[in-house]
Formats: structure tokens, sequence, C-alpha cells
């Protein structure tokens, strides 16, 4: 059974995916004759994911069919309500949390000026933080400051809101004692530098489901020889072992520069599902999510 979206964001990202290769290999294009089928396994041969699947005679993917498409919400207005949980764990906080939505940019590394005539603010009976007034469609940073050890958490949402956006999956609180116990079981073992950020980051797939086979890269520049990435098992405990994430669909890139833009993306196989910059903070987590949509 596939895992819920609503998992923690501070885990891992995965769904093996297996593309064809070769010059010489038909693609499955949808709408062409490529899409053809009698079963699956044709779909695969001719450069279909492994989740390619034969209805009628036709290739379709409903996992991955959707990379690179526009984004199929409807229209926006002018403004949009945009909401996301925020977990201790597997449970919704229960302190106190200060939030502000603020330009996607380098300009305010601390969100000390939120985008005029947006609110915000958390409810713990529900784990959910609710930003009021946003320009639709216009790319955005939530500040997160949960009360506590817990590190401020940057989160960069990839959806840009519109109408009522609710994202599908929740952000989890993390301490720096934590990160290196959850670092210990590496070797060497990882140990947070608190000069740098630390960039959790999650996959989901068409479906809206946590994803699984997907690596985190960070592009040269965005990444120093103490950088190093952590993926989690379906058991939510790293595992060195896992070289893409499992089916909890998240990885933290720990001890990235910080002082220019981050540059981060998550690959399918040889495919690129999608691509982010993002700006971190020392000592804070940086917080991105990957959908296979253009939005």
């Amino acid at each position: 059974m596939r895992k819920q979206t609503t998992e923690s964001l501070c885990l891992s990202l995965a769904m093996t995916l297996a593309w064809g290769c070769g010059e010489d290999v038909e693609k499955a294009t949808p709408g062409g004759t490529a899409d053809k089928c009698n079963i699956a396994a044709d779909c695969v041969a001719r450069g279909g994911s492994a989740s390619s699947v034969c209805n009628a005679g036709v290739c379709e993917d409903p996992v991955w069919g959707c990379i690179g498409e526009a984004d199929d919400r409807p229209a926006a207005g002018a403004t949009a309500t945009f909401r996301v949980g925020l977990n201790d764990l597997t449970a919704p906080f229960q302190g106190t949390v200060g939030a502000r939505a603020c330009n996607a940019t380098s300009e305010d590394p601390l969100c000390a000026q939120p985008i005029p005539g947006t609110t915000a603010s958390y409810d713990p009976s529900q784990g959910l933080i609710t930003v009021n007034g946003l320009p639709a469609d216009k790319r955005f940073r939530l500040a997160v400051e949960p009360s506590g050890a817990f590190m401020p958490i940057d989160f960069y949402p990839q959806r840009t809101p519109r109408g009522e956006t609710v994202e599908k999956i929740a952000l989890s609180t993390l301490s720096t004692s934590l990160l290196q116990t959850l670092g210990s079981s590496y070797n060497p073992p990882i140990v947070p530098d608190p000069q740098t950020t630390h960039v959790m980051a999650l996959v989901l797939d068409c479906e809206g489901e946590l994803a699984s086979g997907v690596t985190l890269e960070l592009e040269e520049g965005s990444r120093s020889p103490d950088t190093r990435i952590m993926y989690l098992g379906s058991n939510t405990l790293p595992d060195p072992t896992l070289m893409q994430t499992s089916a909890i669909g998240s990885a933290v890139a720990i001890n990235v520069p910080v002082g220019q833009p981050i540059r981060v993306k998550a690959r399918l196989g040889t495919k690129d599902l999608q691509s982010s910059e993002v700006y971190g903070v020392a000592g804070h987590l940086t917080a991105v999510t990957f959908y296979p949509r253009k939005y």
C-alpha cells in the first residue's frame, strides 16, 4: 500500500523508476504511435517508467505521466490562502509557532518584511499553519519559528498559491541535537555545522503520493566537502545504505553552505524531475517540495 502524503517532511524521498535508454529506443510519447501497446512491458521498452500500464492498447503512467505538464488547477483569483501542516515527528506540534510569508528572494533572509496584506496563524489542534492574503501564482517563502529548541524553518513550496492551496505534506520540527543523533549512524558520522543550513526535500508524484526512487542533487557551488545527504527508510530512520528515497519520499542534505543561492534538484533515474533555487540561513532548516508538474 502506498504511503499517505501527510507524513513528515524531515524524512526521505522515493518510487523506483526504470527509464529506457539508448538512442534507438522509441519513446512513448502521449498521443503518438509509440503509445500503442499490448502489455505494460511494451511501454517500458519504449522509454516509459516502471509504473507504466497498458490500458486499452495505450500506454499510460498514472504515477509519473504528468512530468513537465502545466498546472491543472482552476484559474487563479487575485489572492490566495495557503495551508501546511507542522508536526513534531508524526503528531501535530503543540508549542507556539511564529509564521510569516515573505518574498522568495535573498534580500530579506530573516523575513523581517512580510508580504504586505498577508496574515499567518497556527492552529495546534490540527497542527496547521494558515497564510491568508497571498498574491496568487507568485512564489513565496514561509518562515516558521517553532518554540523550544527547534531550528527555524524556511519553507519554499514549489506549488504557487492559487485559490485555497493545501500543501500535501507536513513540515516537521527538528533540533540540532536530534539531527546529530540521526547522523551518528553514518561512517564517518554526520555532524551538523551551525554555520550552515540543512536542506529538507520531499517529492510527490502525479497522484499526490510520496515518491520513492528519487535522488537529491546539489549543484556545483551549492555544496562543500562537508555536505552529506541522508535518505531515510520506511521506518523514518536514516539508512546509510540508501542512495535514493524510500517510500516516505524525503531526504535531508546536511551542512549546505549559505551566502549564495542554493540550487537543488530532484532526479528520477536519468530524468530531471524538478529543480529549485532557495536561500539558506545559518542554523535554519531550508525546506523545499518537488512536484512533477510545472507550477
